[in-house]
């Protein structure tokens, strides 16, 4: 009789992950109008219409500064673990809910368990799921972390169960933005960091 446990193991599980960063402009009068009315729509809890906008000014004024891949984390994956084998405690526990931004220059290792510098978060913009993918939005504004001149960026995560503590929640994910050089953000515009990830039989 075939090993039933080699037969399971001939089917690869696999994690596919993508990011895709987009800073815009809100310069121009018409982009102000549009940045002004997405902060009202997240002001109002309507997140939404408010990635709607954003979208729409991430088009008209935005560009893609770069597509990147991430690391899972051993802490992330231990998180899928217990939650597929009930050891949870209940139902919660595995939504990611903050993203955070730092100076950090660490090269992402599996032994992470946050950014290396972490100087910014905030809670997600939008989450969604479709067909085996999750997708999450982060949509950081003029406002955020910049003051005067520009904010060099050197990180980003996602974690799972968050706070607004600084280093709360599980990591689940770790990236450097743009290496070696990072990624200057003025007060005069925004960022969009989208993150897909799927899980797939590989």
């Amino acid at each position: 009789m075939k090993n039933t446990f080699q037969a399971i193991k001939e089917i690869e599980f696999g994690i596919r992950y993508n990011y895709k960063i987009t800073k815009a402009s809100i310069k121009t009068p018409k982009a102000k109008v549009i940045y002004q009315n997405a902060l009202e729509a997240f002001d109002i809890g309507s997140k939404e219409k408010g990635m709607k906008l954003v979208r729409q000014l991430n088009s008209l004024f935005g560009r893609v500064v770069s597509f990147d891949h991430n690391i899972v984390p051993t802490v992330g994956l231990t998180q899928l673990a217990k939650a597929l084998s009930g050891n949870l405690g209940g139902t919660t526990g595995l939504e990611i809910n903050y993203g955070a931004v730092g100076t950090g220059t660490g090269t992402p290792a599996l032994g992470d368990t946050t950014l290396g510098t972490e100087i910014f978060r905030k809670t997600d913009s939008s989450l969604a799921y479709a067909l085996g993918k999750a997708y999450v939005s982060m949509f950081f504004t003029a406002a955020d972390f910049s003051t005067t001149g520009a904010t060099n960026l050197k990180e980003h995560a996602l974690y799972i169960e968050g706070t607004t503590g600084v280093d709360t929640g599980t990591l689940w994910s770790r990236l450097l933005l743009n290496p070696p050089t990072g990624l200057a953000k003025t007060n005069l515009e925004t960022l969009t960091i989208d993150y897909e990830v799927e899980f797939t039989n590989a």
